[in-house]
């Protein structure tokens, strides 16, 4: 009689590790399919917020060209922003101490065009003191004459547009390919 209370026993055991394994199987499949289900939105809004911001920073580059363009001058005001534009009559900064030649581009030059073409800009910082505090995006100066507006935010892929200051085009880059404004 004793060993058939032992039999029980271990049965019984062996039953709730059975369970536990089963109970675990199937919270790792709904944590597995909940990720991948909200992996998917998040890519997605990342892709509409670079696509945003690019399509508003493309239309005012090619408004302050064609304003500079029109009359002739190498400085636009736009609501109370003044950009300075470079030989090829494209935004290159907004400080007048600063030369808005295609070989004197600095980093801070992009920064200042980003703060002033958007009315409520995205918060930045430049790529040398990147994510020291919550940012929306991270400039930087590539080749000397393209600002990099990246999202700073860590995923898989980078979501950046590029400004080139020698010729006024903005392209879009994402992990799943590339587009032109």
């Amino acid at each position: 009689m004793s060993e058939n209370r032992y039999v029980k026993h271990e049965n019984i055991e062996r039953d709730k590790i059975f369970e536990s394994l089963i109970i675990f199987s199937i919270i790792s499949v709904l944590i597995y399919v909940g990720v991948n289900y909200y992996t998917k939105p998040i890519a997605s809004s990342q892709v509409s917020i670079i696509e945003h911001h690019a399509g508003i920073f493309s239309r005012m580059v090619l408004n302050i060209h064609a304003v500079g363009v029109s009359l002739k001058k190498n400085q636009v005001t736009i609501s109370d922003s003044i950009f300075n534009l470079n030989e090829n009559g494209w935004p290159a900064n907004t400080e007048g101490n600063m030369s808005p030649s295609i070989r004197n581009q600095t980093d801070r030059e992009c920064q200042q065009i980003w703060e002033s073409i958007f009315a409520n800009a995205p918060s930045s910082e430049l790529i040398v003191n990147a994510y020291k505090k919550k940012v929306g995006y991270v400039i930087s100066l590539n080749k000397n004459v393209i600002c990099r507006y990246q999202l700073a935010r860590k995923q898989e892929g980078s979501y950046f547009f590029d400004y080139d200051v020698s010729s006024g085009a903005v392209t879009v880059f994402r992990p799943e390919g590339d587009s032109a404004y």
